[in-house]
């Protein structure tokens, strides 16, 4: 099975680094381009959101704060906290104690 962005050669990735790079990135923008794949009853939309904040956090290379990054991807701040803390509790983030900012983990 191909999914959308792999039948036209590109990587989920690859769009969204590029998306990223040029500053075109919200949830709503990357679940438009998305729409038919988001569709599917065997799509996840949380972890497509999942995704889209580690996508962020590499595009960045630096250490990102709840408000930094629900702002750039202009989501709820409650939202993106919950993010966060999953992915740091599955270990692919880590906060930093003091400044409270997350990066990914290395």
């Amino acid at each position: 099975m191909t999914s959308g962005s792999q039948r036209h050669g590109l990587s989920l990735y690859a769009v969204l680094a590029g998306l990223l790079r040029k500053g075109a990135l919200s949830i709503g923008a990357l679940e438009a381009r998305y729409r038919a794949e988001l569709r599917s009853a065997r799509i996840s939309h949380a972890l497509f959101r999942g995704l889209v904040i580690v996508a962020f956090l590499l595009s960045e290379n630096a250490e990102q704060g709840v408000l930094d990054v629900a702002r750039a991807l202009e989501l709820n701040v409650s939202t993106t906290h919950r993010y966060l803390a999953t992915l740091v509790a599955f270990g692919l983030l880590v906060q930093d104690p003091e400044t409270r900012k997350y990066r990914l983990v290395t």
